[in-house]
This record gives C-alpha cells, sequence and structure tokens, in this order.
C-alpha cells in the first residue's frame, strides 16, 4: 500500500487533498507544524525515515503575502528552507515530491496567461520565498511536481467569507479589478463523473 504524507495537512488544501485520498486504498500520514516543522531538518529526517512514504505533498507555506513582506526571514524559513528538507528526505527515502507553489513566483503584469515555460520574476517576497522553495526542490528532489495555483478559495478560505458575510449583510463588495488570475477551488478538485 502506498504512503502519502501530508505535510501542512490542517490547512486548506491539506485537508481538502486528505480528505478526497482518505477514498482511495493508501496509507495517509497527516502532520502540521505541531507533529512535524517542515523548517526543522532533524524532524522531517527523522519523520521520513521512520515512516518511508512513497509520496510526499507540501501543503505548509507562510501564504499571507502582509505577514511575509513583514517578516521575510520567516517567509523563506517556511516557503524555502521547509522545501527544502522536504526535498532532501523525499530523495533519501526514494519518495516523490509535490510542491504547492503560486502564480506569484511571476511579477504580473502581463498580457497573457502564464505557462510552466515562462521565467518566474516575482516581485513580493511571497513570490521570492516559494520560487526560491521551488528551486529547492528542483535541486535536491529529481522526482518532483511543482504545483502553481492561483487564488485558493473554498473551506474556511478567509477571502470567500468575508465576501460571503457582506453579501448575506446587504453590504457592497469591493475586489480588485486589476488583477486577473485562474482561482482554485472546490470545484476543481471534484472527481468529474
Amino acid at each position: 500500500m502506498q504512503k502519502i504524507w501530508i505535510c501542512g495537512a490542517g490547512g486548506r488544501v491539506g485537508r481538502k487533498i486528505a480528505g478526497l485520498l482518505d477514498r482511495k486504498p493508501v496509507e495517509l500520514l497527516l502532520t502540521d507544524i505541531d507533529s512535524v516543522d517542515i523548517t526543522n531538518s532533524k524532524d522531517v529526517m527523522e519523520y521520513a525515515g521512520i515512516n518511508r512514504p512513497h509520496v510526499i505533498v507540501n501543503c505548509a507555506g507562510l501564504t499571507d503575502v502582509g505577514l511575509c513582506e513583514s517578516e521575510p526571514e520567516r517567509a523563506f524559513k517556511v516557503n524555502a528552507l521547509g522545501p527544502r528538507n522536504l526535498g532532501v528526505a523525499a530523495r533519501v527515502v526514494k519518495a516523490r515530491l509535490v510542491q504547492l507553489s503560486t502564480d506569484d513566483v511571476f511579477g504580473g503584469g502581463g498580457q497573457t496567461p502564464y505557462t510552466e515555460f515562462d521565467r518566474p520574476d516575482p516581485v513580493t517576497v511571497y513570490g521570492k520565498s516559494k520560487l526560491a522553495g521551488e528551486n529547492f526542490v528542483r535541486e535536491f528532489c529529481s522526482r518532483h511536481i511543482i504545483v502553481r495555483s492561483s487564488w485558493i478559495f473554498g473551506d474556511k478560505s478567509p477571502y470567500l467569507e468575508h465576501v460571503l458575510k457582506l453579501a448575506s449583510e446587504g453590504k457592497r463588495v469591493e475586489a480588485a479589478s486589476d488583477q486577473t488570475a485562474s482561482p482554485t477551488g472546490p470545484q476543481t478538485w471534484r472527481k468529474k463523473s
């Protein structure tokens, strides 16, 4: 039976992936910062060595853009050093690593949708830290998949809950009109029949 380790399993994406995989014939290893801190290489190596996962899915990350700007060291620790530690562990135990990243690795301002072949050029600390994490994953783990998502919403999404609250109160909902993205939400995770 395949073992799948989901780091950041307590977050929105981690919970959703765990819920989808829970119905599959796999053994789920679910951790969050309270059980395995991905920024601690010793903890990561110990957990990977004991549990020997076949796949590691990194859903952990510091995603608050404002917080990343005010605490860049913390952003790079979580978003770059964490994936590096997981990449090393994946290589050692011969696991595949799925790294969740962001479209913020691009600078924005383009007039056409980005593809995986476009050159990253982040302008925020968040984007820079996530790109550093991607680069570490590429460097340390040859068996990897990098997923660059955009505007994740759904279960417990602060933005979506804010919009729904304002709408239910009959208040005006304002949103950025100068940004374009491909939102990633619950409908993209549903199994198609």
